[in-house]
């Protein structure tokens, strides 16, 4: 009996009985029932009730006297079970049975219970007749009922939903003592697969002032307890599980134990007439009416043995209807009893009393429950073996009888699976009777059920288990691959990861959590996991002990509910991992301890947690984020872990189960991914999601492999190495300088693991094959740290690595809207993005428009990084009456329809030039901003021109930010430090930030840098550290832009100088920001970014224009780039005149460029025309010493001509022979619709 908080008086006790796994034993009427004290041992009155179902018993009793507060009782109980069916008696006078052929009735002086019949159909529904009714006395309380149920089995839900009152019962039982009496419906073979009965109780006691009902469901096949009430959880959203009650009465207040007392009316219900809302760890529900009511109706409440929702529904006419949606809703185990997982039986109590304090006590008392053990067998008891166990060759079978009444002498004997016997002999001791010499498994006994027969004088009982065959280690490689996996460590290719995994280890511990403390229980499962494959690879390592008794200790004591996805995934996917790893070390009944506790907390993590959820509805772009996020590859890894580490000791169907709900998520995913291998979460979050990605598609792909997701996945897989390579910066060591900073991403290493992965796992096409190549080039070229243990398993040496040297400089990853070009692929490369695209929440952030430059692995300008609230503010855009973009202001923020995204609508590049534009007026909820076009025009690698093109119906107050903060590299931490991180691994920490960063700030004309002052036109510098070149930045706009420099405060996802988790959400200052502003309905912003100091840029813009340019004269010639104001006219700025969107020609660089041009033309030189559609164009034509080339984007069919000094001997476009025409410097060309490249030789 379980404690409550307050003390109590004559409680009623109501406890299932086991129900036998073959469902012909029988819990017999006569029991003994005993109240245990640590002195005395007192007989006490218990009583046997029969559902109509008589495989379904309980027991009743009342703990008399009182219970203290935080008390707890214990009792004893001794009964008999039976092949022989109990029979339903009547034997009271207290109660009468009515049963004409149109109703049956029980009727007694405290309930009354009575259903209408029609041919045997108990009808449903509020009765019109009168002859449906519940009393209490001479009170009606209600008049209808219905009950439906639908039926689970394997962990899914079964079609249909049944009604029992839409059939005929075969049989209308009813049974009665001195205690209780019911009536009750059996029906049997129910759409010939279950049986299915309820029963309806009233009590002849003054403790049980109540009645009750229940229902179960039964079936007798193998695995009979597999038919249950399905969950009404994530999964099987649509299950549905009601007991449905008329009352007769209106009523204004509900009263819960979970939600205290509430007005009916002012409960919010998403139904029609849905007065109460969905409450699935609520156990009773009380109608009542307060003193302004015009019902007298007594109160009236309905209590659940297990945790689920009780609601009501209000008639048109104020009446009530209540009902129990019980399932697996809330919870994976109730108080009730050790077998009540099987979940085929509910059973609820219908109380009525004068006042609701009454009904309240009484549900109060009873609320705790009782729990009831493992039954005893008092003449022939297995302590070993006990049921279910499995057994591998070189197990030992133990036998271990207990016989408290023998008898006659003990015998056993085995029965193997072809039916051939083995004597025991048995020996008998003071501890119980054993087997006299130890029988060992061996590889040549039948694999099969196994049963052991023990006898004694007539009484028999049979206990069985399965031998299998030993498939472990079988996770991610089998016996067979050990010695060579062993071997490794001893490899010079492995030397780097074995080191650090044996660092790992050997700092582990030594009580398990010290080294990680209370931050995050991932790190902990990280390292159990670690130690647990460095004693695999080498036995003669230490760490075994440690490593189980580490292992028990989670598997014992971890904090299940307080975890949240990760650190379930990451705790699970370890223990699964020891488990397999060492599956010959654990006992066959520790086996069946750990497959237990592993699969009851994976059942729950499957049922419980949202991103095993694959019903999308209708707006796909809600959920497309969370399809491609960690938490759901961690969650699906985990489950992956358990599901196929135990494949051989789980029920097949259940196991099967899991394995389509697991390749249903896969394919989801696949069906959902982005196309071009990026991730909406950022680096940082991509190359944590693909630590558990790859590992549950390795597992699907060894133990699952008819799936249809291979070859997407592998197509997937194939891109995957792109995002990786181009949102690696430039810079470190060895190419490795950090992350581009899109969402949550800190500037910061990724480990190699999942390159390695690629690698080892692309290569049956030509594109998989660079792929693999390339992924190899990253695992084993660029300064990355190792982290991950997998590196061990997956790394292949003898993969040939690709430099990609050969590769374009630049790349455009569509689905999320991210655009990268770097100088060169040299580590002092200057490496600018920009992204606009769809926020898809979560990870992501409102940073539509942002801007992210680097040069020599040092962040120059950068949006704040990783931050635990999101702010448009925090990043290199703009503000609109200084409010920032849709999905702002939230710690994890909810995805955005694509109809408010930003767009990479123009993309135009080569090694050495890079046009973006960008529109991300949508991402702002303004209702006077329409339009916001960003454009980057890359000129080389120390020179980038930003401009924008602002549009409002009115004025607008404008905001233009860019961030800069100062950085420590890696080698200048001082480990001594207390105000930086000690940082033991230096690859990992690329840079950490200063809390201090300067813009200088420089008049026309001054060299010499001076205070800001606030509206103070620049040019401006930044240089994130101390010994870097600056970055200069001229403002040479149509329109004229106050500026300031002011602090940036932001929500550090780590508190800096103390390096734990921000969870107080505290502001930090990190670095400064320019904010340029302007109040207008239309303005334009054109900054020149440079590194060049000796460059003096001027001004080509015409405020009364709005023409825009700018330009620069060098030694070899002048740099101009121009923007029209209006591009359908032909428009003359500077020495340019186009018509077109944007023109700019670079005589020192000998190249011209325009963007959705009709024209282009310097002074007298026609640069581009095109006599059919808008043009975009960057042309390397004018030396015949150097490759002449253009690349080419055409709207529609044209014919171009482009300025080529020089007459080519041959032309190919997109490596076709061309015939050309060349007429006086002028090279005319047909151009179809798309991207193409134009190469003239010499």
């Amino acid at each position: 009996m379980n404690p409550a908080e307050h003390l109590r008086t004559d409680v009623p006790i109501l406890v299932n009985l086991p129900q036998s796994h073959d469902g012909q034993r029988y819990v017999q009427k006569e029991v003994a029932l005993f109240e245990v004290t640590d002195d005395t041992v007192e007989p006490i009155e218990g009583h046997v009730l029969y559902a109509a179902d008589p495989r379904f018993a309980q027991l009743g009793f009342t703990a008399s006297g009182e219970t203290a507060a935080d008390g707890t009782r214990s009792f004893a109980l001794y009964y008999n079970v039976s092949s022989v069916v109990p029979a339903h008696e009547w034997d009271a006078s207290w109660a009468t049975l009515e049963a004409p052929i149109n109703y049956i009735g029980l009727i007694s002086e405290a309930y009354s219970v009575q259903r209408e019949l029609n041919a045997g159909k108990a009808l449903g529904g509020r009765s019109q007749s009168g002859l449906t009714f519940l009393k209490r006395g001479s009170s009606t309380f209600a008049e209808g009922f219905k009950d439906s149920y639908q039926l689970g089995a394997c962990d899914q839900v079964l079609e249909p939903v049944y009604g029992l009152e839409s059939q005929a019962a075969p049989a209308i039982v009813s049974e009665s003592d001195a205690f209780s009496a019911s009536i009750g419906f059996r029906y049997d073979a129910v759409a010939s697969n279950h049986d299915a009965s309820i029963t309806y109780r009233v009590f002849n006691h003054e403790a049980w002032n109540f009645m009750t009902a229940n229902l179960t469901v039964n079936e007798d096949h193998e695995h009979p307890h597999q038919l249950s009430f399905p969950r009404r959880d994530l999964l099987s959203q649509g299950a549905y599980n009601a007991r449905n009650l008329y009352l007769t009465a209106p009523y204004n207040l509900a009263t819960s134990d979970t939600r205290g007392t509430e007005s009916i009316d002012g409960i919010d219900g998403n139904e029609p007439y849905l007065k109460s809302p969905w409450d699935p760890a609520q156990r009773y529900l009380i109608v009542h009416n307060d003193s302004e009511s015009l019902s007298d109706a007594p109160p009236f409440g309905w209590f659940m043995f297990g945790a689920g929702p009780v609601r009501i529904f209000e008639a048109n006419d104020g009446s009530i209807q209540m009902n129990d949606v019980h399932g697996y809703s809330a919870q994976t185990h109730d108080p009730y009893g050790h077998e009540s997982w099987k979940n085929n039986r509910v059973t609820y109590v219908w109380m009525s009393a004068e006042n609701k304090e009454i009904i309240e006590s009484k549900f109060d008392d009873m609320l705790p429950g009782a729990e009831v053990g493992a039954p005893q067998h008092q003449n022939i008891e297995f302590v070993s073996p006990i049921n279910g166990l499995n057994f591998v060759a070189g197990d030992v079978l133990h036998i271990d009888i207990k016989s408290l009444n023998p008898v006659g002498e003990l015998s056993a004997e085995l029965i193997k699976p072809d039916q051939s016997l083995v004597p025991m002999t048995l020996v008998g001791t003071d501890q119980g009777t054993l087997l006299a010499e130890a029988w060992t498994f061996s590889a040549s006994d039948p694999l099969g059920a196994w049963k052991l027969r023990v006898t004694s004088g007539a009484q028999e009982r049979i206990q069985s288990f399965d031998v299998i065959g030993n498939p472990h280690p079988r996770l991610f490689f089998g016996p067979a691959d050990l010695a060579s996996l062993q071997a490794r460590k001893d490899q010079p290719a492995y030397n780097a990861r074995w080191g650090a995994m044996l660092a790992i280890a050997n700092n582990f511990g030594p009580s398990c959590l010290d080294d990680v403390g209370s931050y995050d229980e991932r790190l902990y499962a990280d390292k159990l996991a670690n130690l647990g494959l460095v004693q695999l690879m080498d036995p003669s390592q230490s760490h075994y002990e440690h490593m189980m008794a580490c292992f028990w200790d989670r598997l014992e004591h971890a904090t299940w509910n307080d975890f949240g996805t990760l650190q379930r995934a990451h705790t699970m996917s370890a223990l699964a991992q020891v488990y397999d790893w060492f599956y010959l070390d654990f006992t066959p009944n520790q086996r069946k301890e750990i497959r237990s506790k592993l699969w009851s907390i994976a059942k729950r993590f499957r049922t419980r947690d949202t991103q095993f959820n694959n019903d999308l509805g209708a707006e796909e772009w809600q959920y497309r984020g969370k399809l491609m996020g960690n938490h759901r590859f961690h969650a699906h890894m985990a489950l992956a872990m358990v599901t196929f580490a135990f494949e051989f000791d789980s029920l097949d169907c259940e196991r099967d189960t899991w394995v389509e709900g697991l390749q249903l998520s896969l394919d989801t995913t696949l069906e959902h991914r982005l196309l071009d291998g990026s991730s909406p979460e950022g680096m940082n979050y991509f190359n944590y999601g693909l630590d558990a990605l790859l590992p549950w598609f390795e597992l699907m792909s060894r133990h699952a492999p008819q799936g249809s997701s291979q070859a997407a996945f592998q197509d997937w897989m194939t891109e995957m190495v792109y995002f990786d390579l181009y949102g690696t910066t430039p810079g470190g060591v060895d190419n490795y300088g950090g992350t581009m900073p899109w969402s949550d991403t800190p500037h910061s290493h990724e480990s190699r693991t999942n390159m390695a992965y690629l690698a080892s796992r692309l290569g049956s096409t030509a594109d998989q094959q660079l792929s693999s190549g390339l992924a190899q080039w990253i695992t084993t070229e660029s300064d990355r740290d190792y982290q991950e243990l997998y590196f061990y398993l997956w790394h292949e040496p003898e993969i040939s690595a690709i430099d990609p040297q050969n590769l374009e400089t630049w790349k455009l990853f569509d689905d999320s809207g991210i655009f990268v070009h770097r100088s060169s692929w040299a580590n002092d490369a200057t490496y600018v993005s920009t992204k606009s695209g769809v926020h898809f929440g979560g990870h992501d952030n409102p940073q539509q428009g942002d801007l992210f430059l680097m040069k020599d692995g040092l962040p120059y300008l950068s949006p704040m990084p990783y931050s635990n609230w999101k702010m448009t503010a925090n990043s290199n855009t703009l503000l609109v009456d200084g409010i920032g973009q849709r999905g702002e202001a939230q710690q994890w923020p909810e995805p955005v329809s694509p109809e408010h995204s930003g767009q990479i609508v123009s993309v135009l590049a080569d090694t050495s030039f890079g046009d973006v534009v960008s529109e991300q007026s949508k991402a702002y909820d303004s209702s006077k901003l329409t339009h916001w076009a960003r454009e980057l025009v890359i000129l080389d690698e120390d020179t980038v021109v930003v401009h924008d093109h602002i549009l409002g119906t009115e004025a607008m107050d404008l905001a233009l930010l860019l961030h800069s903060f100062q950085v420590t590299r890696p080698e200048e931490l001082d480990p001594s430090s207390t105000e930086k991180p000690v940082c033991t691994n230096p690859q990992k920490c690329i840079y950490y930030f200063e809390f201090e960063s300067d813009w200088d700030a420089y008049t026309w004309g001054v060299e010499e840098p001076a205070a800001v002052p606030a509206d103070l036109p620049g040019p401006w510098t930044t240089k994130p550290h101390p010994d870097a070149a600056p970055l200069t930045l001229f403002d040479l706009s149509a329109n004229s832009w106050n500026a300031s420099v002011d602090e940036t405060h932001f929500v550090p996802h780590l508190l800096f100088g103390l390096w734990t988790a921000n969870s107080g959400l505290t502001e930090q200052k990190l670095g400064y920001h320019l904010k340029r502003h302007i109040h207008a309905a239309e303005a334009r912003s054109t900054l020149v970014m440079t590194f060049d100091t000796e460059a003096a840029w001027t001004s080509l813009s015409d405020p009364s224009t709005g023409d825009s340019g700018v330009s620069l004269e060098t030694m070899t010639g002048t740099r101009s780039v121009v923007w029209p104001a209006n591009p359908l006219v032909v428009t003359a700025i500077g020495t340019l005149s186009l018509t077109g969107a944007m023109g700019g020609r670079d005589e020192a660089e000998l190249s011209y460029f325009a963007r959705d041009v009709i024209s282009l033309s310097d002074t007298s030189i026609q640069l581009i025309a095109s006599n059919g559609a808008t043009v975009s164009v960057y042309a390397r034509l004018e030396d015949a010493a150097l490759p002449r080339y253009a690349v080419i984007k055409s709207q529609a069919p044209t014919t171009l001509s482009l300025y080529c000094p020089q007459q080519p001997s041959t032309a190919t476009l997109n490596g076709t022979s061309l015939l050309v025409e060349w007429d006086t410097g002028t090279l005319t060309l047909p151009i179809t619709a798309g991207e193409h490249r134009l190469e003239l030789d010499p």
